[in-house]
């Protein structure tokens, strides 16, 4: 099928959750992994974290606002992922016996505040992307 985008489009053309849906799929199969320095080794984009934008929790629907909004905010997260050199917040939680490790970065990337947040499933798993969230939500909303 024909792609609605080209790669490097302005984020704010996402317009519909299936618009978001190609571009998440697009830019989670062309960014497998990315240098994080803070945390010293690979990120790794992969279904966990695309699935965590698309879903609350095990199986409940984000609103299609939320989830356009996150999307227009992966090219920013990366470039937080790849520049941070200290993280903001760092907590352990579990999951039945297994223990998650959550790391959060809160920084501006082209004027936008975001906090970005690194996920690993025990402690030897992957190190991965998990969430991105702004604090500008009305503008990222604004249509055209």
């Amino acid at each position: 099928t024909e792609m609605w985008y080209t790669p490097y489009m302005d984020r704010t053309q996402i317009k519909t959750i299936e618009q978001a849906k190609e571009y998440a799929e697009d830019f989670f199969n062309k960014n497998k992994q990315v240098n994080s320095p803070c945390l010293g080794c690979k990120v790794s984009y992969n279904g966990k974290g695309r699935r965590h934008l698309f879903y609350k929790g095990s199986n409940k629907i984000r609103p299609s606002k939320d989830t356009i909004r996150r999307t227009r905010l992966l090219e920013l997260a990366k470039k937080v992922i790849e520049q941070s050199v200290f993280y903001t917040d760092y907590n352990v939680d579990s999951k039945g016996s297994q223990k998650l490790k959550y790391w959060s970065f809160v920084a501006t990337v082209e004027n936008v505040k975001l906090r970005v947040v690194v996920r690993q499933q025990g402690d030897n798993g992957e190190k991965h992307f998990w969430s991105v969230m702004s604090d500008r939500k009305k503008e990222l909303y604004r249509e055209g």
